[in-house]
């Protein structure tokens, strides 16, 4: 039988989705919680949810980011993605920090709930806010260095729908990227995305832990929808819709001898609707965090009453067609080389603009 993670993303700085999270986890609809732990009240937060869900069975994963917030490592090579000491948003962010300096932000991210003793006993994973650690392949090398060195499975670049994966990737960041930043960054971003994409990494194998993929579906309506109170029945149906397609293909994938691991993610947010965004900007000046887009929360709101409405059919569902898994669960994955001649030049900067640039794309050895 198929096992189901269902993961919500960006606990821990914003009060109206911690409150969301905290509600589904006390339900039973949520296992997984992905902690934003570069906030100054992210620890004070964590223990907060740890006391206010009695006892629940669920786990911890850092939700690694280098696209909100600020960074919390010292570390000098990421001045390239830094904002008056801030990250860079994720359509501005780029390929020119060190590897180092990589490796010890997020290793620094997770090490700091790590180091809390409450806490070590819950933390299996990490995930990362934007994808923003697959963007680039140099960042994704530092992503699995520390996933190996703590044993932790990430989540899988591989989700659904393959369509919405494929936008975000080919279209909206290249296009949000023409007008932010450089041709070689949106070149290495839709390059990187298609190789991945045939299961591959440009010049060496690459090694993961991982859930089997990841069922984004119920994400949405895209930031800066205005949602009314009068909209709000007919946008949950629209979500039963969406959650029925990942309950659906959640039974059914795999084989007869092959039970596969699935995560189904979410986004969160308990509160009222406001469709003009007022009350959500002022709520995000007040934490002094960028990198989460108010724009966004009527969607999160959505998202929360969705889940909540259509709980009985959920866990009914749970143990009949597939049952809860645990991110332990996950089996190894490989992306296998494939040997390219503009990885190097593009990450050193180096790489030529126009012909010179569309001559270097992937190629087999």
């Amino acid at each position: 039988m198929n096992k189901v993670i269902f993961t919500a993303d960006d606990f821990g700085v914003i009060p109206s989705v911690n409150a969301g999270i905290t509600d589904l986890v006390n339900r039973g609809l949520i296992n997984s919680v992905e902690i934003f732990t570069n906030y100054h009240k992210s620890v004070e937060n964590v223990h907060q949810l740890l006391n206010d869900t009695h006892g629940a069975n669920f786990e911890l994963g850092a939700h690694l980011t280098i696209t909100s917030g600020r960074p919390i490592s010292g570390a000098s090579g990421l001045g390239a993605i830094l904002d008056d000491g801030s990250f860079k948003p994720f359509n501005k962010t780029n390929s020119r920090a060190t590897d180092e300096a990589i490796y010890s932000e997020i290793k620094a991210q997770i090490e700091r709930i790590m180091d809390v003793p409450e806490f070590q006993d819950r933390i299996t994973h990490i995930t990362c806010h934007h994808d923003a650690l697959w963007f680039f392949p140099e960042y994704t090398k530092q992503l699995a260095r520390v996933s190996k060195e703590y044993n932790f499975p990430v989540r899988n670049p591989r989700s659904y729908p393959s369509k919405r994966d494929k936008l975000y990737y080919t279209v909206v960041l290249p296009l949000l990227k023409t007008f932010s930043f450089t041709r070689e960054d949106v070149r290495l971003l839709k390059d990187s995305y298609k190789l991945r994409k045939d299961g591959r990494f440009p010049n060496q194998n690459l090694n993961f832990r991982a859930p089997d993929y990841m069922d984004s579906r119920h994400y949405g309506p895209i930031p800066g929808k205005v949602i009314s109170a009068y909209d709000k029945a007919d946008w949950i149906l629209k979500k039963q819709k969406s959650l029925a397609k990942m309950l659906r293909k959640a039974g059914n994938s795999g084989g007869k001898n092959e039970d596969q691991l699935i995560e189904f993610m979410f986004h969160f947010r308990k509160g009222k609707l406001d469709g003009g965004f007022k009350t959500f900007k002022e709520e995000m000046d007040e934490l002094d965090y960028a990198g989460i887009n108010h724009k966004y929360f009527d969607s999160r709101t959505i998202e929360f009453e969705s889940l909540r409405f259509y709980e009985e059919k959920v866990k009914e569902l749970i143990g009949t067609r597939f049952e809860l898994g645990s991110w332990t669960d996950s089996s190894v994955k490989t992306l296998k080389k494939k040997n390219v001649d503009w990885a190097e030049n593009v990450v050193a900067g180096k790489a030529g603009r126009g012909k010179t640039a569309r001559k270097t794309r992937p190629r087999e050895a």
